[in-house]
C-alpha cells in the first residue's frame, strides 16, 4: 500500500496539544460501560477501559495490561495500545470529508462493504505515528487507531465490520 511519507515532525509543530491522560476525570481502572463494540479482546489485547458518551459515542481501550489512570495518548499507543471508537452517524460525510481535504495522507479502503479511509497521523511527542482508519457501516462512523502496520489495522477493522 502507498502512504504519504508527508508529515510535520514533533518538534517542527507549531502548536504543540497539551496531551492530558485519556481518563481525565475517571478514576478506577475497568470497563466503564456495558456497550461493546469488540467485545472483551481486540487483536489479542483485553479490554482495558471504556466509555459511552450520553450522545451515543463509544471509546474503548486495548492494552496488553493494566495501564496507569494518568496515561497519556501518546503513551497508551507507545505501549501498543488500540483504541476503537463509534460515533452515531447519519451518513459518509467525515470519511468522504477526509478523502478529499486530506489528499494523499488519506488513502481509500474497503473495510467489510463499506468505504473507508486510511490515514498515517503526524508522529505524537514520543515519536509514535498512528494508523487510523475509519468506516461508516450506514448508521455509525468507526475510528480503529494503533501503532500497527496499514495492513494489520485494516484487517483489524475488516474483521469487525464483518461480524
Amino acid at each position: 500500500m502507498l502512504e504519504s511519507t508527508t508529515f510535520t515532525p514533533w518538534t517542527d509543530m507549531r502548536s504543540r496539544l497539551l496531551e492530558p491522560p485519556i481518563r481525565l476525570g475517571a478514576s478506577s481502572v475497568g470497563a466503564q460501560t456495558e456497550v461493546t463494540i469488540a467485545g472483551p479482546s481486540l487483536d489479542g489485547l483485553p479490554l482495558w477501559w471504556s466509555v459511552a458518551t450520553e450522545s451515543g459515542e463509544v471509546y474503548q481501550y486495548f492494552a496488553a495490561q493494566a495501564v496507569p489512570d494518568a496515561v497519556s495518548t501518546a503513551d497508551f499507543f507507545g505501549a501498543d495500545g488500540l483504541l476503537l471508537e463509534r460515533s452515531p452517524g447519519a451518513d459518509d460525510a467525515f470519511i468522504q470529508y477526509l478523502l478529499t481535504e486530506l489528499g494523499e495522507r488519506a488513502v481509500p479502503v474497503n473495510v467489510g462493504g463499506y468505504q473507508g479511509a486510511l490515514t498515517w497521523a503526524d508522529p505524537l511527542s514520543n515519536g509514535v505515528r498512528t494508523h487510523n482508519l475509519y468506516w461508516f457501516d450506514g448508521a455509525h462512523t468507526y475510528a480503529l487507531v494503533g501503532d500497527r502496520p496499514a495492513e494489520a489495522l485494516i484487517n483489524l477493522g475488516r474483521n469487525l465490520a464483518c461480524r
